[in-house]
């Protein structure tokens, strides 16, 4: 159904005018589901809708899988540049053209189902008393510290490390990893993790997941996709994806 979906919404853009000049580029990290490499190209949920929504404004675009720190350099220094599966944060909200929203964003403190004294401990002692796992400056990791754990007691990794957090947490290397659950069923369908985990009380649930751009970019080619994201969402895309994935 989301393949004939997607199938009905290209073939209806074909006639439409693409946004002059080179394609525009876009830019994503390792995010399974969301975004990663499959088959030689950048695949997941979130590149559908992104894909979708760019073929349905007429805008001719390249995506490339890189760190996550190049990404975020790119949109500030180049209009008309875009990087996607990105957090829509308080503290990112001014410096960035929010275009289209993908899904809803989840995140949660898995333990290893193991390690039941972490079970019992308050919020308060857990914040000083463990060592959770991110990805060095990602949302995750700004969850953190906008929760109150220490700097110092958090192991931060970088690069393409996604299934590393939740690896060390299998391993009994860290006590939790921040992870989204998407993200973690991925991991552990794919084989990259045992089914191990168990969430923590402590969970995060905000706006979403979104396209952005840089607030230099033009805003008539910004409002033009923002245009075909809002009908895509009254297509029922994204939902059919999010539903697609989680019912395999």
């Amino acid at each position: 159904m989301v393949r004939s979906l997607i199938f009905i919404l290209v073939t209806l853009c074909c006639a439409l005018p693409v946004h002059a000049g080179d394609p525009v580029r876009i830019f994503t990290e390792e995010f399974p589901p969301f975004n990663y490499m499959e088959g030689g190209k950048v695949g997941g949920i979130s590149t559908a809708v992104v894909e979708a929504a760019f073929q349905l404004a007429g805008v001719e675009y390249t995506i490339s899988l890189c760190k996550w720190r190049r990404a975020m350099a790119e949109i500030k220094s180049s209009p008309n540049t875009f990087v996607y599966t990105m957090a829509r944060t308080p503290s990112r909200e001014d410096e960035y053209a929010w275009v289209g929203k993908l899904f809803d964003r989840e995140l949660i403190l898995y333990r290893h189902r193991d390690r039941d004294d972490l079970a019992q401990l308050p919020f308060e002692e857990l914040r000083h008393k463990t060592r959770p796992c991110v990805i060095r400056d990602d949302a995750a990791h700004e969850w953190l510290l906008s929760l109150n754990f220490p700097e110092e007691n958090i192991y931060q990794l970088s690069g393409f490390a996604v299934h590393q957090c939740p690896k060390m947490v299998q391993e009994k290397h860290a006590d939790f990893a921040a992870i989204n659950p998407y993200s973690l069923k991925y991991m552990i369908r794919a084989g990259q993790l045992e089914d191990v985990f168990v969430a923590y009380s402590c969970i995060l649930k905000e706006d979403g997941y979104y396209l952005a751009t840089g607030l230099q970019s033009d805003p008539v080619l910004v409002e033009k996709l923002r245009r075909a994201f809002a009908r895509l969402a009254a297509e029922g895309l994204n939902e059919r994806l999010a539903e697609d994935y989680l019912c395999r």
